[in-house]
């Protein structure tokens, strides 16, 4: 079983990781955004163009890192900054720091319609587009020019790569907060979170990639985090073992009491289920019709 967070549980285990572990945000921020690349350039050849949309938040500095690393290794990438630059704070704008001295060329506003218009065209030019738009923390419907956006890689053929979560998506709930962005794929860090496992975020998420960025699952543990999530390789260990000489008799009687001449359907999946589960004997009570 893996960890299952919500996003009160995720906020709490990064500060533990920075203040209590002494890890910098900016080093977890690096690493999640050198993971982003990595997904990114699986899927896109060197060369590539790469389209990165990036919010005020650390949703945004882990685009930023994201879009770095990929120039460094030879893609066409641009960054557009939804909202004033200059509201960025702390390890996001060191991570846009060298960006901006490095590769300013790379770097686009979103202001206004005009620069919605710019963006849906290099959106559509793209091999790959970004989300790193809102991340976990959303908890208000998605409006402005972050909608604006949203809209415009949902509008695009072009696949889309989503930062944590895709903007929009609750990461509690899995609701959509007015709209969301329809990745093809989700890059989570460090544990998946309950909005990407229900619906309808978990079809917003696309493939859920979970990647190592140094939290410990100590931590988790010791919390502890609540949700878990169950994997077909849990099943076996979840299990009492047998002995080779029990028979259906030391493992219960099971009753079922369901079902109708016109509507057996329920009945046999109950039985089905308990059979399945374990019950030793499984009787069926019905109707003798």
């Amino acid at each position: 079983m893996q960890h299952l967070v919500s996003a009160p549980e995720m906020r709490e285990l990064d500060r533990q990781t920075i203040e209590e572990l002494e890890i910098p945000g900016r080093t977890l921020m690096e690493i999640a955004g050198r993971a982003v690349a990595d997904v990114v350039a699986e899927r896109v050849e060197p060369g590539g163009r790469v389209v990165v949309a990036c919010g005020l938040g650390n949703n945004g500095g882990d685009g930023f890192v994201a879009a770095r690393v990929l120039a460094d290794r030879g893609y066409a990438v641009k960054v557009f900054i939804v909202g004033d630059r200059a509201a960025i704070r702390g390890d996001a704008a060191n991570a846009l720091a060298p960006v901006a001295k490095l590769r300013p060329e790379s770097l686009f506003a979103l202001r206004d319609a005009k620069d919605v218009v710019a963006l849906c065209a290099a959106v559509g030019e793209a091999d790959l587009a970004v989300d790193a738009l809102l991340g976990t923390g959303l908890s208000k419907p998605v409006a402005g020019l972050y909608a604006d956006a949203v809209s415009v890689l949902n509008d695009s053929a072009t696949p889309v790569v989503a930062v944590d979560i895709p903007s929009g998506v609750d990461a509690d709930t899995g609701a959509v907060l007015g709209q969301a962005v329809w990745a093809d794929v989700t890059v989570t860090f460090a544990f998946a979170k309950r909005g990407q496992l229900l619906h309808p975020g978990a079809e917003h998420c696309g493939e859920l990639v979970v990647v190592d960025i140094g939290i410990p699952d100590l931590l988790a543990d010791r919390l502890p985090v609540v949700g878990r999530l169950l994997l077909p390789e849990d099943g076996p260990a979840l299990l009492p073992t047998r002995r080779p000489s029990a028979h259906k008799g030391d493992f219960g009687h099971l009753v079922v009491l369901a079902g109708s001449p016109a509507t057996p359907g329920a009945a046999i999946l109950a039985l089905q289920g308990a059979l399945r589960a374990g019950a030793g004997l499984c009787s069926w009570a019905a109707d003798e019709a």
